[in-house]
């Protein structure tokens, strides 16, 4: 019996702590790993162009 009031307790507990905004803090990673990636793709479009222009250069 003593074990299943603690598990109820816990139950509540996290009850608690979804009020508190845990998905506030998963919002702000989506957003910053966002950022990331647009910024992974803008360089990798830059390392593209450089190459290209590395080509031309050689067959000049």
């Amino acid at each position: 019996r003593e074990e299943k009031g603690g598990k109820e307790e816990k139950k509540e507990g996290r009850k608690r702590d979804e009020g508190k905004g845990k998905t506030d803090g998963k919002e702000e990673r989506k957003e910053g790993n966002k950022e990331k990636r647009e910024g992974t793709k803008e360089k990798r479009r830059e390392g593209k162009e450089e190459k290209k222009e590395g080509r031309k250069k050689d067959e000049e």
